[in-house]
């Protein structure tokens, strides 16, 4: 293994510890909230409800970032060239400008988040956005968004039926994530064996 290699190694290690480390503090964020639901339903409920929501759009939203983060590290490692844009999609950052780029809607976020994750790391794994825990998913975020930003007393209010769409929202998620990281995780550690 050459020093580059070397370097380039232990850059796309960093980020995928980083990655990993993010995703167990926001997963026990997400245990915590869940088992404060379990244990205060009778004297608590909603307050935990809109806990565990806001638990799972920061778990959704990290994992999203920290896939980001990851993403310019594996594509070197790899040698995967990144389009200007897919480069500038996982920097937030502007090549030319050094500004920060707009962000894009939740649902557009994720499928580009997804896909230059992938490219990056040189898999390709069928992503099912047309199955209704996607649909629970950007469903979890409408309620998160009112949560967030109140305007009637409903707003603040999360229904068994919302709880459990978020909840399938959130497994949707967590499995499709799960599996793309999968992936890249087998495939950087193939290519390190093999140098």
């Amino acid at each position: 293994m050459t020093e580059e290699q070397k370097r380039k190694a232990k850059e796309v290690q960093k980020a995928t510890k980083d990655l990993v480390l993010a995703l167990q503090i926001l997963r026990e964020d997400m245990r915590f909230a869940e088992q404060q639901l379990n244990q205060h339903k009778a004297t608590h409920e909603q307050t935990c409800r809109r806990t565990l929501t806001r638990c799972a759009c920061a778990f959704v939203e990290g994992t999203l970032s920290f896939m980001k983060s990851a993403t310019l590290p594996a594509a070197n490692f790899f040698d995967i060239n990144l389009s200007e844009n897919e480069i500038e999609f996982a920097t937030g950052r502007g090549i030319k400008t050094g500004k920060p780029i707009p962000f894009l809607p939740f649902q557009e976020n994720l499928k580009e988040t997804f896909k230059v994750f992938m490219k990056a790391h040189g898999v390709s794994i069928q992503i099912k956005y047309d199955e209704p825990g996607f649909k629970d998913l950007q469903e979890m975020f409408k309620l998160r968004n009112k949560l967030m930003h109140p305007k009637t007393l409903s707003d603040v209010g999360v229904s068994n039926e919302v709880l459990n769409a978020l909840i399938r929202g959130f497994n949707w998620f967590d499995f499709q994530g799960v599996k793309i990281m999968a992936e890249g995780k087998t495939k950087q550690q193939s290519t390190l064996t093999s140098l």
